[in-house]
């Protein structure tokens, strides 16, 4: 609150018996001007992560290229050949990763799109959990419904888990993948 006495009267003995003020409630300005410092913050941070997502996004490119290359020379019956896939699809991740850094840097909101989920949780987290002793259980159903999401922001969340589910069994073990429908009330 913000105030402003105008004019006070007073009684022949000095007692204060008239007060004529202006009272302004700036709660809501204080607010934007703490959301224009906390833009200003992210912007500051953003600029710099934009351009080192952009230079790691084109060496991942050149990689990707190099691989494909590889890819190309190699015979596929042989035993390097799954060790080449793996890293191509790990550094494609990173690219996705890179992707997500420009999108933040840019101050943008999440590409989402609607697909069905399925098959991309069981591939996350099958190459997150390969080369691990980590088992894989997957309970997906077939009438799975159509989900509204970023991919790469899924992938980020499915990979966490798979990582941390490796982490957490070092002696291996089962990790559980379960998805179902539910109906969530939006606000």
């Amino acid at each position: 609150m913000r105030y402003g006495i105008g004019e006070v009267g007073t009684d022949a003995s000095g007692k204060v018996v008239l007060l004529v003020g202006i009272a302004q409630d700036i709660t809501e300005r204080k607010r934007a001007e703490e959301q224009l410092r906390k833009l200003d913050k992210l912007q500051s941070v953003g600029v710099p992560a934009g351009g080192i997502a952009h230079d790691f996004n084109n060496l991942l490119t050149g990689i990707i290229g190099n691989l494909s290359l590889l890819e190309s020379a190699m015979n596929r019956n042989e035993r390097s050949y799954k060790s080449l896939m793996e890293v191509n699809s790990v550094v494609r991740q990173a690219k996705n990763l890179a992707q997500q850094f420009l999108t933040f840097s840019k101050g943008g909101q999440p590409v989402k799109e609607t697909k069905t989920i399925g098959s991309f949780l069981k591939e996350s987290v099958l190459l997150a959990l390969s080369g691990s002793n980590v088992r894989f259980d997957c309970f997906i159903p077939g009438d799975l419904w159509l989900t509204d999401a970023d991919k790469g922001q899924l992938h980020q969340v499915v990979n966490n888990l798979s990582i941390n589910a490796v982490q957490a069994m070092p002696a291996g073990g089962t990790f559980k993948v379960v998805a179902s429908n539910h109906m969530v009330a939006r606000r």
